[in-house]
């Protein structure tokens, strides 16, 4: 692959043919079920790589390294390894260190392992609440971004109609990042924000389902999967990802969780960039204390039923 958005694609570097130069990267990863890619190019900008990750998919994992001669392109989340002889820095490493990680990880699999134990009488009495109360699913499966702009398919239990206009909450959510005022759909005194203003989409138990923001129980799922944490920033859908600004991507440097600091901050009453500014918060001061006190937090939350708001 060449740096260049048009190369010659009969040229040939090293004795090696080229394929196609940036802009046909995301394809030659699909096509050729490519899982490691190493950059050498300094002309590639890190956010090209990032829109890389984001399209290229949810069953490739690809994993992002490049020659250490290309310095000025390091960014924040980085480690130095070695393949052969060969330096290498990885790029959109994890922000938590090794010991961090892991316990993260541990604490993950045995929180999701005891509320799933707790919770499993609730998931018997949604799924049949929602079988009762609309046709189709009960569960709702929908791709978000994870951490470093990889895609998921995250879980939840059905609350909307089946095959409800996704484009209504796109155009929502759009105005809500670009802060437009009609994002308000409360009002002043109680705003809400990222939310469609009587959602005629909903039905009655999907209502509650999100008043008590039970809807995201089977998210624990992810989290059993590795794609999410237990605490984390909201995963966004992928339209959301495609107008943050860049300082919005830092949210990404963490996998994504089932409750967070946002949610018990204020939730849907903070603008798009006050939720941004959270997340960041919570992932550059992240400590296993500061998540139980998040966990803990979230049970008053779905008891007020800030997940209507």
């Amino acid at each position: 692959i060449s740096g260049d958005a048009d190369p010659d694609h009969g040229k040939q570097f090293a004795e090696t043919p080229m394929v196609g130069g940036i802009d046909d990267l995301t394809d030659v990863i699909r096509e050729l079920e490519i899982q490691e890619v190493i950059i050498t190019d300094d002309r590639i900008a890190p956010e090209r790589l990032f829109e890389t990750m984001m399209q290229v998919g949810r069953k490739q994992r690809v994993e992002f390294r490049f020659a250490p001669s290309v310095f000025n392109l390091l960014p924040q989340k980085t480690s130095v390894e070695q393949i052969g002889v060969l330096p290498m820095v990885r790029l959109f490493r994890e922000p938590l260190s090794d010991s961090q990680r892991f316990l993260k990880r541990a604490s993950d699999l045995a929180i999701s392992t005891v509320a799933s134990i707790i919770t499993s009488p609730l998931w018997l009495a949604a799924a049949i609440a929602i079988k009762l109360d609309s046709k189709g699913p009960v569960l709702f499966k929908q791709e978000r971004i994870g951490m470093d702009g990889r895609r998921i398919l995250c879980y939840k239990f059905r609350t909307m109609t089946d095959g409800a206009d996704q484009n209504v909450h796109r155009e929502a959510y759009i105005k809500n990042i670009e802060g437009h005022s009609e994002a308000n759909a409360g009002d002043d005194d109680t705003p809400v924000f990222g939310k469609v203003k009587d959602d005629p989409r909903i039905t009655r138990v999907g209502r509650i389902l999100r008043q008590t923001s039970l809807d995201e129980l089977p998210q624990i799922l992810n989290v059993f999967r590795g794609e999410m944490s237990v605490v984390g920033p909201r995963p966004p859908i992928p339209y959301e990802v495609e107008e943050y600004d860049i300082w919005h991507r830092k949210r990404l440097d963490m996998k994504p969780g089932i409750t967070g600091l946002w949610q018990v901050s204020g939730r849907n009453r903070l603008t798009f960039d006050e939720m941004v500014r959270v997340d960041i918060y919570y992932i550059e001061n992240w400590s296993l204390l500061l998540d139980l006190k998040i966990i803990f937090l979230t049970l008053p939350a779905m008891i007020r039923g800030d997940g209507a708001r």
